[in-house]
């Protein structure tokens, strides 16, 4: 295998040639980009190439984008490659439909490249975040977790939100499932709550690939130091769920729910509705925001 062919692999799916060109060569310095003019061809390509993810034009003859998108979604072996929807039409409805499909982006032509590459970038961070969540799922054994009635964690860190994630995980009935939901919320406590880190500074340091680095830094910082994010674990007769306390002055949540359109140009702030749309029945946020209580039936 060449160096070339370890690449990322980008599908481009667009019936018209010239946006084809316009998309590959903005791609190909960076990732190894691959190419279909409509929908069936799109679905064949994901199921046999190894795609990190897909730019999807919406308006295609025949099968449009959304249809695309549903039926990659609704495939155990494409549903997890992050979508991202390239189209000219700005309705905020159309907006709200690609995610609500799960799509993890929606780009607006014409494209400003350099966004084009930010969001190609953190959608490919995204999956490859899943699939070690995934992997460490298929590696960890604790037979015990399935009889677990109640149990409190205190963690700290990323890589212990991490770990925890896996662990109660384990507990539910779809693992991979819950799974991402309780990363992005321990993420948020850690994060947010915690650390103290703004929705705008997160975008600035998500720009500058510098949000791994502050972290560690506000995690040194004295006042820091006895801070914590409180796991209550709790299995009834025909529920589970999980209430997650960390020590921040909280937040409002509302507007996070839910995908918005009007943070679409944002790299992230989908954490929480993906936590909802994908891995819980409820989710509910208590007080100030610096609890919530994510519930998932039996």
């Amino acid at each position: 295998m060449t160096e070339n062919d370890k690449r990322h692999k980008v599908l481009v799916v667009d019936d018209i040639p010239g946006n084809i060109k316009v998309l590959a060569k903005a791609l190909s310095q960076d990732y190894r980009v691959l190419v279909a003019t409509n929908g069936e061809d799109a679905l064949k390509t994901a199921q046999t190439e190894n795609i990190d993810t897909i730019l999807l034009d919406v308006e295609m003859p025949g099968m449009n984008g959304f249809e695309v998108c549903e039926r990659l979604h609704a495939s155990k072996y494409t549903r997890r490659i992050p979508v991202i929807f390239t189209t000219s039409r700005k309705n905020s409805d159309d907006i709200a439909r690609g995610l609500s499909l799960g799509a993890f982006y929606y780009l607006t032509k014409p494209l400003d490249i350099s966004i084009l590459l930010a969001i190609v970038q953190a959608a490919i961070n995204r999956k490859t975040a899943h699939q070690c969540l995934y992997g460490q799922i298929q590696v960890t054994r604790c037979p015990l977790s399935l009889h677990m009635e109640e149990a409190r964690f205190r963690i700290q860190t990323m890589s212990e939100a991490f770990q925890l994630s896996v662990l109660l995980s384990l507990t539910c009935p779809n693992p991979e499932k819950a799974a991402i939901g309780l990363r992005e919320i321990l993420i948020n406590a850690v994060e947010h709550g915690n650390l103290g880190i703004t929705y705008e500074e997160k975008g600035i340091l998500n720009s500058n690939n510098k949000l791994e680095e502050e972290i560690k830094r506000r995690l040194a910082l004295p006042e820091n130091q006895e801070k914590h994010v409180v796991v209550l674990f709790t299995r009834k007769e025909d529920e589970i769920s999980f209430h997650i306390r960390d020590d921040g002055s909280g937040f409002d949540s509302e507007p996070y729910l839910d995908f918005n359109p009007e943070r679409m140009l944002d790299t992230h702030g989908r954490g929480i509705a993906i936590a909802v749309k994908a891995s819980f029945d409820d989710v509910r946020y208590l007080g100030s925001g610096n609890e919530v209580e994510c519930t998932i039936k039996l």
